[in-house]
């Protein structure tokens, strides 16, 4: 060894399985109340259905992130590691996000708790999860650290599975369903089919057709993002080619969905109204099929094109230049880890004590039944089809029609749910103008 020379070895950490899994209990409690809070809306709405896939797809994105990482994969130099630097100097500036998130944590389980059908209040706790995952994580010294961590857009990836606010989703529908239903009266001229246009009912010679909420290419249109967004990042495109992947998504989910419909009103016109079950939903998993297929081919293409762009180019000198970080890693935040898990404990607590108060001092209300006259004129029973009692999932059910003396026809339906999330949200699903406007679709 030369005179002068300073060589300095850094040993490296020995860390314990416990305090790993001290770290990462209180993330794991954070992630099974969200999911546990939105798997009704993934259970009983059909159009969120997809969102089963998207915890398995974050954490495979997660996984393939972390191997890259693992093995120093990712070795290119991150344009923000001055900014995640500044960002560590300042604990203040660190924790404060912390602390903050934390806090909100307790008012927004217990508004939560009173209203889970609430989508503002399932996006506040997401938010609330996502950000402290993400600011716990970034706790660990990783060789791309901070907010340019690898695991930043698998866990935002999560929030396509949270249902979309009321006031954003139900324009974009009406919009859909009445673009939907005008350019396929259009389309239907064209071929010969005489078709007019009543709002989002078309009528043709054998009845109407009526493009609902569920006919409007919502559906696709959110798995489609969902996709485009998943293999953007699978193939790592750039963020103009990912805005790319997903608008091009959009485009074949509204061409694949008018196509849909153009069939349905054709096969009505052809073979009747009752025709168009035996079609719907095989033509609506031929929708989703296209669709995954298409975005598929068009990611394809778009990673094959940027991988001969790279071979052009050669070998980035930044890549090349690149030496392993010397710093010793950061301490990971045990004890702030410690204290989230003993500030969810006491704001789960919280929560349950006071509505069990609540509870405990309301009065009891009177049970209530429904008498039907049984011995009106024309008085029958009408049994739920299997369709309905897969939909609606009561508990108890009657239906029954009867005419009245004066020859008025009346029917009355009576439902009932055991109490449970399950109950509110299929009896708020399903009130009366709900299911009047489902009477005019083709289903």
């Amino acid at each position: 060894m030369s005179e002068g020379s300073t060589h300095s070895v850094v040993a490296p950490v020995k860390r314990g399985r416990w305090p790993v899994v001290l770290c990462l209990s209180p993330l794991a409690w954070l992630w099974y109340v969200l999911i546990d809070n939105l798997r009704f809306e993934w259970s009983l709405n059909p159009q969120y259905n997809y969102g089963w896939a998207v915890p398995f797809l974050c954490a495979f994105l997660l996984w393939r992130r972390a191997g890259a990482q693992c093995s120093g994969g990712s070795s290119q130099s991150s344009p923000f590691r001055a900014q995640v630097s500044s960002f560590r100097s300042h604990p203040s500036v660190f924790r404060f996000p912390l602390f903050l998130l934390a806090f909100l944590y307790l008012p927004t389980r217990l508004i939560q708790q009173a209203n889970p059908e609430w989508r503002l209040v399932s996006w506040a706790l997401a938010l609330v999860v996502v950000g402290l995952t993400l600011l716990v994580v970034s706790g660990f010294k990783f060789q791309v650290s901070g907010f340019n961590s690898p695991f930043l857009f698998p866990l935002l990836f999560f929030l396509v599975a949270v249902p979309w606010p009321t006031f954003i989703e139900a324009p974009l529908i009406q919009g859909l369903a009445s673009f939907n239903a005008a350019a396929a009266t259009e389309v239907l001229g064209v071929l010969g089919i005489p078709a007019l246009r009543h709002g989002n009912v078309i009528e043709i010679g054998t009845g109407l057709v009526g493009v609902e909420d569920a006919c409007s290419g919502i559906r696709s249109f959110q798995a489609c993002l969902m996709i485009g967004l998943f293999l953007g990042a699978l193939y790592r495109l750039a963020g103009k080619r990912r805005a790319g992947l997903v608008a091009c998504g959009f485009l074949l989910a509204i061409l694949f969905n008018l196509g849909r419909t153009i069939l349905l009103v054709v096969v009505a016109s052809q073979q009747g109204i009752p025709a168009i079950a035996q079609w719907h939903d095989p033509a609506g998993i031929a929708i989703l099929l296209g669709c995954f297929l298409g975005v598929w081919g068009i990611a394809g293409r778009l990673a094959r094109r940027v991988n001969s762009q790279e071979d052009r180019r050669g070998p980035d000198s930044s890549t090349l230049s690149h030496q392993p970080s010397t710093q010793s890693p950061s301490r990971p935040p045990y004890m702030f880890a410690l204290a989230l898990l003993v500030w969810m404990g006491l704001s789960e607590a919280s929560v349950e004590w006071w509505y069990s108060r609540q509870e405990n001092g309301r009065a009891v209300q009177p049970g209530w039944t429904v008498q039907y006259p049984a011995d009106a004129p024309g008085y029958r029973e009408i049994s739920f089809d299997e369709r309905s009692r897969r939909t609606l999932r009561f508990d108890e059910g009657r239906n029954a029609g009867w005419q009245q003396p004066d020859g008025a026809r009346c029917q009355a339906i009576f439902l009932r749910w055991e109490p449970g999330r399950v109950a509110a949200h299929l009896a708020r699903s399903h009130t009366p103008d709900r299911k009047s406007t489902r009477l005019n679709s083709s289903h």
